[in-house]
């Protein structure tokens, strides 16, 4: 969302960086629709509409900002489940004040973490796990 590379991050790695950048504010809500999945053996892809609103009373401009635009997801099926291995957001549109993540945060970093890393199986050696 910041522009820059697209990293590659755990899932633990990933939500903590979700909880550093948005888990101080004062409300969030995002709205995911409008799915269109295609299956193709087990691999999968679904790409969803996205709205996202970030709440943070501030002294120094408005209290919201509103990020829209496109998931990309990509996923993988092993022992019978199905995982994500990849998500990307295509920024569309954005509303508001973007500066209530660099207040929330107190620094913003000029990363992006978008992209998790390959799924892991049992056996697969593919994903170097």
């Amino acid at each position: 969302m910041w522009g820059g590379q697209p990293q590659t991050q755990t899932g633990v790695g990933l939500v903590a960086g979700w909880r550093q950048t948005i888990g101080h504010l004062d409300a969030t809500q995002h709205l995911v629709g409008n799915h269109v999945v295609n299956v193709d053996g087990d691999h999968a892809t679904c790409v969803a509409n996205i709205q996202g609103t970030h709440v943070l009373t501030n002294p120094s401009g408005g209290p919201t900002w509103t990020v829209g635009g496109r998931y990309d997801i990509a996923l993988d099926r092993c022992a019978n489940r199905w995982r994500v291995s990849a998500v990307s957001l295509t920024v569309r549109w954005t509303a508001g004040n973007q500066h209530i993540l660099q207040l929330n945060r107190g620094v913003l970093d000029n990363g992006r973490a978008t992209d998790l890393p390959a799924v892991w199986c049992p056996g697969d050696s593919r994903s170097g796990h």
